[in-house]
């Protein structure tokens, strides 16, 4: 299942956002969203990291569920 909430700076709750609007909910000036990923279809995930221009590497240890925790920053997104 892939879920996504988006919190807002101003706000104290998080608002939860369809999976086919994220893309339009991200707006780093004014919150983040944050996708929960637990045992997701492959072909919707693998749809949502190109939609969402996902890092090669985030891409792997994305797939790879299991690894130790870390927070690593691309350019454009943490994973």
């Amino acid at each position: 299942m892939i879920s996504a909430s988006r919190y807002e700076h101003s706000k104290d709750a998080s608002t939860r956002v369809p999976i086919e609007a994220v893309t339009d909910a991200i707006d780093a000036e004014t919150g983040l969203v944050w996708i929960d990923c637990e045992q997701p279809d492959p072909a919707t995930l693998g749809a949502l990291m190109v939609r969402l221009a996902i890092n090669a590497f985030a891409q792997e240890d994305i797939a790879k569920a299991g690894q130790r925790t870390k927070l690593a920053h691309y350019r454009e997104h943490f994973h």
